[in-house]
């Protein structure tokens, strides 16, 4: 099986989706010691699923013994 090197576009998108991906977690790291574990989740969470929610972002709510995450309305 040969494999065969990525193209230029292709480097290039790869290059600015860590590039994305990079300032995200030092964005984070700077903000994460002002915020609970939960926010700090709600943030990682809706970063991940950002296309699925469509931009909404989750808000980590307390219900009983547990933490849930809920959109933000």
């Amino acid at each position: 099986m040969s494999l065969k090197a990525p193209s230029r576009k292709a480097r290039v998108r790869l290059r600015l989706t860590l590039d994305r991906i990079g300032a995200f977690l030092n964005c984070l790291a700077r903000t994460a010691e002002q915020l609970s574990v939960e926010a700090v989740w709600a943030v990682i969470l809706s970063a991940a699923f950002v296309k699925w929610l469509r931009g909404r972002v989750l808000q980590p709510v307390s219900e009983g013994g547990q933490t849930l995450l809920q959109l933000a309305k």
